[in-house]
């Protein structure tokens, strides 16, 4: 592999092309020295007027760069012995140095004491028990050949790991969205200057203020300087305005692009769904540890997530979830060698997309969430934007007031409690319980077991909420999410108890249980109804309270008249109302099947009240407005659940008409915990009912 020695005609003619190569003349050394600029003639005019003398500058010949074959052919035999320790057949790169290696190493092992040799081996299986090595960094940081060290050439090339990446070139990008229609240019799909303002506007206030995932003073000054040039903006950049285009638009009703853009909100999300596609397919999404083109990613699931089947979204956020973890994003000791600004962001990232995940693991009806104790990401810290700068190192104070950054923090705190519940464990994997730690021991190792979740919730609302200021907007939207999110979380709890319990459970656990579900109807429907809450109506959108409407029909269905069933039904039709301000017809289909559900439940109520021969209740506002729902679909030749027109005009027959699955309604949905896959209630399908149902 020596390279061979030119021949002197070869040589000739190399020197006959570095002679006809003109050579840079630089400039003399008097004006070098007083800095000022020289005409390179010599003598030049500053020396002849200064009446000095004008020195030349010597020129360095360049140093030929050399090929590191010592190094490679060292590596390569280190990784060939890789090879046969560990029993892979191969053929060598040189027969004849491979059995000298083999008769040295067989001379070498026979005057090795059996014991000793025994002992190594002991000594390095112990070692390797106790530390997780990385095998690929450990190979990439080998330094052979040491001889070599001290060697002139200027290095480049000579570290073998900076070779480009040995696979060919393939379709890998294609993997993720498909092969192309067409090849666009990128930068004439850009909105018009005022347009893109506009649409960074409405992401901080209406998308930014929740995630948080970019760093608005960084984002907002590369967006100026991008806006004046799209030709040459990055491919990573391109993917991550596209995005916030997406989910900017996602988050408005159709009056308002109407009103900003003069156009349809479809059309808008179309042409940028298209453009985030081809520049995520660009910058090589599935290959990519670029933080930007993370972010884009995360960003465009989010802007997809209410038109797109919870399934396909889990399989698409897994993909994301491993990018991430490739970057090490949810490694705390990863972290700690970043500045602050960058540390931060990926903490957010982090904790933004494993809440998403965990939300359509939910939807989806499967368990294996990411939100899991495996990982030791801490939560964002109440830290402002203004006060992360790039290249600072220490992180900055934080905020004991709340900062923009209020939700997202309030919201991951909690999850990480979560995450390390025992409740939550069982559900999700219960083997983990054998070496996970409880979050709150850590935390609060002066609670009682019983009482942890007591503490955390007392902490919340004092160090959080409380200081919040419900006139605002964000302040609004964190107190009565929070607040939900706790109630869910006791509910959880109840139905974890009960399902490890073959004991019924006692009138004051129902008691409370149903005090959750209605605190958590009560909460929605403040969400959904105040009108500051009015631009975060998306993210309200995908966390209905499902397991909330569950237990409480469940409840009426088999006890119609407890003393808390007027207030459940005005919970329900308070909510009902609130959601069905704004129709849709895309969500048509859901709604179709609530209907004979409420209907059914009400019914079991009348038909009590006349065996106790007692007056008929008033009709609760959900039972009228999806009474007269159901007859407006039946004049109208609407679509029954199972796509066929049906005759719905007999109410009562249309309640039945479903053949719901009672047995399960009642007692399956109780137990198991849950993040319930929502139990079926009927022979349709449940799964996607309870999952997708929007009631809008």
């Amino acid at each position: 592999m020596t390279p061979s020695t030119p021949e002197p005609k070869d040589a000739a003619a190399a020197g006959n092309v570095t002679a006809a190569r003109p050579q840079r003349v630089l400039a003399c050394v008097c004006c070098s020295q007083r800095k000022i600029k020289c005409d390179r003639v010599f003598p030049c005019a500053n020396c002849v007027r200064a009446g000095m003398e004008c020195v030349r500058v010597a020129q360095q010949a360049h140093r030929r760069r050399r090929f590191p074959e010592r190094e490679l052919l060292g590596r390569i035999r280190y990784y060939e012995s890789l090879l046969r320790q560990n029993g892979f057949s191969f053929h060598p790169l040189h027969m004849a140095d491979y059995e000298r290696g083999r008769e040295r190493e067989r001379e070498q092992y026979q005057h090795v004491p059996l014991s000793d040799e025994t002992h190594f081996s002991d000594a390095r299986s112990d070692a390797s028990s106790h530390k997780a090595i990385d095998f690929f960094h450990a190979i990439g940081s080998l330094s052979l050949d040491s001889e070599d060290e001290h060697d002139d050439d200027d290095g480049d090339g000579s570290n073998l790991m900076s070779v480009k990446n040995p696979w060919p070139e393939g379709y890998d990008h294609l993997l993720f969205f498909g092969t192309p229609l067409t090849d666009p240019n990128l930068h004439t799909l850009h909105p018009e200057q005022v347009h893109v303002f506009r649409l960074w506007q409405i992401y901080l206030d209406n998308v930014d203020p929740l995630l948080k995932v970019t760093h608005t003073p960084t984002v907002q000054s590369r967006i100026v300087d991008a806006i004046g040039d799209t030709g040459s903006i990055s491919p990573t950049f391109h993917a991550l305005m596209f995005s916030i285009y997406c989910v900017s638009v996602m988050s408005l009703s159709e009056d308002e692009c109407f009103l900003f853009f003069n156009t349809s909100k479809d059309s808008l999300l179309s042409c940028y769904h298209f453009a985030c596609q081809q520049a995520l397919r660009n910058c090589r999404i599935l290959q990519s540890n670029n933080l930007d083109s993370l972010t884009a990613l995360y960003l465009y699931l989010v802007s997809v997530q209410a038109k797109t089947d919870p399934l396909s979204l889990s399989s698409s956020l897994a993909v994301a979830i491993r990018i991430a973890k490739r970057m090490k994003i949810h490694d705390e000791s990863s972290l700690s060698s970043c500045d602050a600004l960058e540390a931060e962001t990926r903490r957010r990232l982090w904790w933004a997309l494993t809440l998403f995940d965990h939300r359509t693991c939910e939807m989806s009806d499967f368990r294996d969430t990411s939100l899991a104790p495996t990982w030791d990401c801490k939560p964002p810290s109440s830290i402002s934007d203004s006060d992360l700068r790039p290249g600072i190192k220490a992180p900055p104070a934080i905020h004991d007031k709340p900062t923009e950054a209020l939700f997202a923090v309030v919201r991951s705190e909690l999850a990480d409690f979560l995450r390390h519940s025992a409740f939550h464990i069982n559900f999700i994997n219960p083997s983990l319980n054998s070496i996970v730690q409880p979050k709150a021991a850590r935390q609060w190792p002066a609670a009682a077991e019983g009482d942890t979740f007591v503490t955390i919730e007392k902490t919340l609302e004092e160090r959080r909420l409380a200081l919040c200021n419900p006139e605002t907007s964000l302040h609004f939207m964190t107190i009565w999410t929070m607040r939900s999110a706790l109630a869910r979380i006791r509910l959880l709890q109840y139905y974890s108890r009960q399902s490890a319990s073959v004991a019924t459970p006692t009138e004051a656990q129902r008691s409370a249980a149903i005090s959750c579900a209605l605190r958590m109807l009560e909460y929605d429907t403040k969400l959904r109804a105040h009108t500051l809450t009015r631009g975060f109506l998306w993210f309200v959108d995908m966390h209905l309270p499902a397991i909330a409407f569950n237990h409480v029909l469940n409840g009426l269905r088999n006890r119609p008249d407890e003393d808390w069933a007027g207030e459940a039904w005005d919970a329900m039709s308070a909510n009902y109302e609130a959601r069905t301000a704004v129709p849709s017809p895309d969500k048509h289909r859901n709604l179709v099947i609530w209907i004979p559900i409420v209907l059914h439940v009400w019914h079991l109520r009348e038909a009590l009240l006349e065996r106790q021969n007692m007056p008929p209740a008033q009709v609760p506002r959900i039972v009228t407005l999806m009474r007269e729902k159901a007859r407006q679909m039946s004049s109208g030749g609407d679509f029954g659940i199972d796509g066929t027109p049906g005759d719905i005009n007999n109410i009562d027959g249309f309640e039945m008409e479903m053949q719901m699955n009672w047995g399960s309604f009642a007692g399956a949905a109780l137990v198991g915990c849950p993040e319930l896959s929502d139990q079926p209630l009927m022979n349709a399908d449940a799964g996607q009912f309870w999952t997708q149902t929007d009631w809008t």
